[in-house]
């Protein structure tokens, strides 16, 4: 689905004019958020412009008392669209729970030309040196 989806963001990109996205993020303290979502060039309108993807969607079942996942095609606004990708790369890179403890940040961008995507990601850490003195 990641594959798909941005391709199609990319496709309605170019339609529009824009030719990059960047999606930066934080997080610290139990706490992260997306910081900003910038498409480029700046002075096109972002606007209510939409994509169809493909999501995964939980369904319960009423009548069989079961559930299951079920792909689902839907119309997301642009910057949603940028979002949730760059919620699956921080995911596909391993930095899932950036925001815990000292926390982390990057920057999630994509190209509209050719929809190649990369993810810079930053953890944030505190260090410590343990001495040992005998006396």
């Amino acid at each position: 689905m990641f594959n798909f989806n941005k391709h199609a963001l990319a496709a309605a990109m170019r339609a529009i004019g824009f030719t990059s996205v960047v999606v930066t993020y934080t997080g610290d303290g139990d706490s992260g958020q997306i910081d900003e979502i910038g498409f480029q060039p700046p002075d096109i309108e972002e606007g209510l412009n939409k994509a169809v993807v493909a999501q995964m969607r939980y369904r319960w079942d009423e009548e069989r008392h079961c559930g299951g996942s079920e792909l689902v095609f839907e119309e997301m606004h642009l910057g949603s669209i940028a979002e949730a990708l760059c919620d699956t790369a921080i995911s596909f890179g391993g930095h899932d729970g950036y925001e815990n403890n000292d926390g982390g940040s990057g920057q999630f961008t994509l190209q509209a030309s050719d929809a190649s995507a990369i993810l810079e990601h930053t953890d944030y850490y505190t260090e410590s040196y343990t001495t040992t003195h005998e006396l």
